[in-house]
């Protein structure tokens, strides 16, 4: 007799410990072979509610949910710790707050990336990056477009006189493109030594870098066949 209540006090110290940690009760009746019902009144015996059970958990892990944002973990790590499936995490943390977890580490991770991209990083070096909120699940980048079309819908252009591809034609500026030209047809000078005078003036090319006797040729060539 003895033995069986000490089982039981046993058994129902397990079930109140789940319970208290957020698990549901048809769970727990299926886990010890017992009745909804009867889980219910060990819960109301002990003074276990499950919806202010359910409510405290919310509000805990809304708060270490917050907190794995600001210290770039990832869902899983907060899953290891807590116990809670992905999914319920995900539903309290969206119940409580504007904006879904997964948007919130994006748009953070976006900002990142701009800042990035801005301070002269390339698409490749950013995608290569191991920085915390660059690693973020479930948001890695793991392509060079991903990381432009974070870059332009931000608005940020590392080379804002590079317009649109698709047009055609060169993006460096009139100035530059009437020079090459009136040297190569007027002054009959090769591509080499147009490039060297361009240089010379401190010029650059649209993406910042020296002019050469390929690029150089290649820009003449371009506004010649888009300028008609």
């Amino acid at each position: 007799m003895r033995n069986a209540r000490i089982k039981y006090q046993k058994r129902e110290k397990e079930i109140l410990q789940m319970l208290k940690s957020g698990i549901k009760q048809p769970a727990i009746a299926e886990k010890f072979g017992l009745s909804k019902t009867r889980i219910n009144q060990i819960a109301l015996r002990n003074g276990y509610r499950a919806w202010n059970i359910s409510r405290k958990n919310k509000a805990m892990m809304n708060k270490e949910m917050l907190k794995a944002i600001r210290n770039n973990q990832t869902i899983d790590e907060v899953v290891k710790y807590s116990k809670f499936d992905k999914e319920t995490l995900y539903s309290w943390f969206n119940q409580s707050n504007s904006k879904s977890f997964t948007r919130i580490v994006r748009e953070k991770r976006n900002e990142k990336i701009t800042k990035l991209y801005k301070s002269g990083k390339t698409a490749k070096e950013i995608v290569t990056l191991t920085t915390p909120e660059l690693l973020l699940n479930p948001v890695k980048l793991s392509n060079l477009n991903a990381v432009y079309r974070v870059t332009s819908k931000s608005g940020v252009k590392r080379f804002p006189m590079i317009k649109n591809r698709t047009i055609g034609g060169s993006n460096d500026s009139k100035m530059v493109l009437n020079f090459i030209k009136h040297s190569y047809e007027i002054k009959e000078w090769s591509f080499n030594k147009i490039a060297k005078e361009l240089n010379k003036k401190g010029l650059k090319t649209v993406t910042g870098k020296k002019f050469t006797e390929p690029n150089t040729r290649v820009k003449y060539h371009l506004n010649k066949k888009y300028s008609k």
